[in-house]
């Protein structure tokens, strides 16, 4: 079974709840993944260790190669790429790592590099499992340590 409790409102309980409800089952797996502080450590009190810093693959424009063709700042849809007359911007913190920039680019201009989004910890000493996500600053894009910790075991 798999219960997840999300609001887009602070202050409503869900920690407490979440908590709550890890505290009262069995064989649970705690996933904090508040975007903006994962803070169910307050009420466990566990030593947290890390385990994996998560990454997001953002663009890298070679002004040399670049034709300017425009292809990927039209195919972003975050405006992590904007396309002026005589360059790309590129804004790595809009970047949501989906790699269609380097797709449609005809000159082979653009490589992805790792930029780090954040680190996932987790407790050792509960007989269950707690995994808390800790975002770097000025991020707009957090799907990517969510998807993580979803595809990957780390019990």
């Amino acid at each position: 079974m798999r219960i997840a409790i999300a609001s887009g409102k602070g202050g409503t309980g869900k920690t407490t709840v979440a908590v709550n409800l890890a505290l009262a089952l069995e064989d649970v797996q705690l996933l904090d993944c508040d975007v903006e502080e994962p803070n169910c450590n307050l009420f466990l009190g566990f030593e947290l260790e890390p385990v994996e810093e998560v990454n997001c693959l953002v663009p890298e424009i070679d002004p040399d190669r670049c034709t300017l063709c425009r292809n990927c700042a039209s195919f972003c849809k975050y405006n992590a790429l904007v396309s002026l007359p005589k360059k790309i911007l590129s804004f790595p913190s809009l970047c949501h790592g989906c790699g269609g920039c380097s797709l449609v680019c005809p000159a082979g201009a653009i490589e992805e590099k790792p930029e780090p989004i954040g680190v996932i910890k987790k407790s050792a000493l509960w007989i269950s499992s707690y995994i808390s996500v800790r975002y770097s600053e000025h991020r707009e894009s957090h799907g990517n340590a969510c998807n993580k910790i979803a595809s990957e075991s780390y019990r």
